[in-house]
């Protein structure tokens, strides 16, 4: 069996439950001697056939998650501006176009701004940027540009810091090098 590189989405938890999402830079047969470890911690495999395939699969869904994400708290703010609650928001987009993951689980997010073990820490801006950062280089190395992930990249502190303020978090203040 040849090594490849499997990527996964989850935790350790779902880990445990066998519930990772791993996607996988390799075809099902290459693997074959593999799968009963695979399918012991995950629920979902996607065997993507090059190597290299599972991590640019993770980046980009990383890269929706965190996009998404930041574009929920843009919405929110403009709902603010306008009086309107976020569960007349939330229910109008489930509705029409601008439903996502994002917008029904912000409270996750929100949730990490608070209890996360960085939360209180510079580092919670890299553990958000890490996967927007490593998007870019993969991108610039395949002859790519993401205009709109270096822009977010460089915005995320001060998107952060933002949401901080808005859930009553004391600010931290942005790494020397954001």
């Amino acid at each position: 069996m040849t090594p490849r590189n499997p990527t996964v989405c989850g935790n350790v938890a779902a880990a445990e439950q066998g519930r990772l999402t791993m996607m996988l830079g390799a075809t099902r047969d290459e693997l074959v001697p593999a799968l009963p470890a695979i399918e012991a911690v995950s629920d979902q495999e996607f065997f993507l056939g090059t190597v290299g395939a599972g991590a640019a699969v993770k980046l980009a869904n990383n890269v929706f998650s965190i996009l998404n994400t930041f574009a929920v708290y843009e919405a929110f703010r403009l709902a603010d501006a306008y009086g309107l609650g976020h569960a007349e928001l939330i229910a109008v987009c489930q509705a029409s176009s601008g439903s996502s993951k994002a917008l029904i689980n912000f409270e996750k997010f929100d949730w990490s701004m608070r209890e996360h073990t960085l939360a209180d820490s510079a580092e919670i801006y890299h553990l958000v940027s890490k996967d927007l950062e490593m998007a870019s280089a993969a991108a610039r190395h395949a002859g790519v540009e993401l205009a709109y992930v270096d822009v977010a990249t460089a915005m995320t502190p001060s998107l952060l810091e933002r949401r901080r303020r808005e859930l009553g978090l004391d600010l931290i203040g942005a790494p020397d090098d954001a």
